[in-house]
């Protein structure tokens, strides 16, 4: 066995070597060149915290999951590449199209959102594919409505959130306030104006909200300013 566990990371290594060589060379990141024909017609708000699921190096394709790798987009048009080719950037998005300028550099960041929602980049000849939500968390699939009570931040996005008893307020540019009910594992608030709010709890402690208004959705995660014990 540890022969073959040997050969295996031998191998991983021949593989990386060439673009380990190439960023020694060329230390900038380059322009994606993703096919954009897999990307969706419209790219939706980015706004927020994104997980690296898979990324490829020559060829070779690796799981994600574990590497603690984070794609962010601010609220205010700046980002940041964190545990990979690390970088911050500003970005930009007007219809299908959503860009970046890498901060220093200036060099050139096009990524793709395909249909099934996941965020693409290539960065230094490493394909990047990230997710919502990272592999190891879930939503909690039985819960009780006391237990989203509390004081819920989305820094990135800039807005605070109270939850007691099921009754929401949301301060921020998109200040608003109503009574939520459970449906199955969630909390669902209808607003007057007609847009909805959708909270789901997950087990590494933070909640999703999943905001529907005009036919388009907006997605974000929160935490409480006082983190405690992963909920289980």
């Amino acid at each position: 066995m540890k022969k073959i566990l040997t050969a295996l990371m031998a191998l991983i290594l021949a593989c990386s070597a060439p673009a380990l060589a190439e960023n020694a060379v060329d230390a900038q990141p380059q322009v994606s060149d993703l096919p954009l024909s897999e990307a969706a017609e419209t790219v939706p708000d980015p706004t927020g915290t994104w997980y690296l699921n898979a990324f490829e190096i020559n060829g070779s394709a690796f799981s994600g999951s574990g590497t603690g790798v984070t794609l962010t987009f601010n609220a205010d048009g700046t980002g940041a590449l964190a545990g990979m080719n690390d970088m911050t950037f500003a970005w930009s998005a007007e219809g299908a199209s959503l860009t970046g300028v890498a901060d220093g550099t200036g060099a050139l960041l096009a990524f793709a959102v395909t249909e099934d929602g996941a965020l693409q980049l290539t960065v230094d000849g490493t394909a990047m594919t990230f997710s919502r939500d990272p592999s190891d968390a879930q939503a909690l699939t039985t819960v009780t409505l006391e237990r989203f009570d509390g004081n819920w931040s989305c820094a990135p996005a800039g807005f605070t959130c109270v939850i007691a008893a099921g009754s929401v307020t949301v301060d921020g540019d998109a200040a608003r306030s109503g009574a939520g009910a459970l449906d199955g594992n969630a909390l669902v608030v209808d607003y007057a104006d007609g847009s909805r709010d959708t909270f789901y709890l997950y087990n590494d402690g933070t909640l999703r909200l999943f905001r529907s208004a005009g036919g388009a959705e907006e997605r974000y995660e929160l935490t409480k300013p006082a983190e405690g014990e992963p909920l289980a």
